[in-house]
């Protein structure tokens, strides 16, 4: 069974993450606080490993793309096994 404390640390990165979309900000920013700093590098320390497709064409498309193939991720694999908790 997933470790249930993991599963919320991501719960909570992917909030995180979604709300760097709304923030005041450029996208070159955007994309270093989700790709430099804390939510990719929380992602690999999790241990999760998953595919999305990187459009590699503007800082605000890789952006939405990240955090879509986050949300997701999690929607497929872990919130369903929130019932089984």
């Amino acid at each position: 069974m997933l470790n249930i404390q993991k599963r919320n640390e991501l719960s909570n990165l992917i909030k995180m993450a979604e709300k760097v979309l709304d923030l005041d900000m450029d996208w070159e920013s955007k994309y270093d606080f989700i790709f430099a700093i804390p939510i990719r590098k929380s992602m690999d320390e999790l241990g999760y490993d998953f595919d999305y497709c990187d459009p590699d064409t503007t800082y605000e498309e890789d952006v939405r793309a990240y955090v879509s193939a986050l949300v997701d991720f999690y929607n497929r694999k872990l919130k369903p096994l929130e019932d089984l908790d």
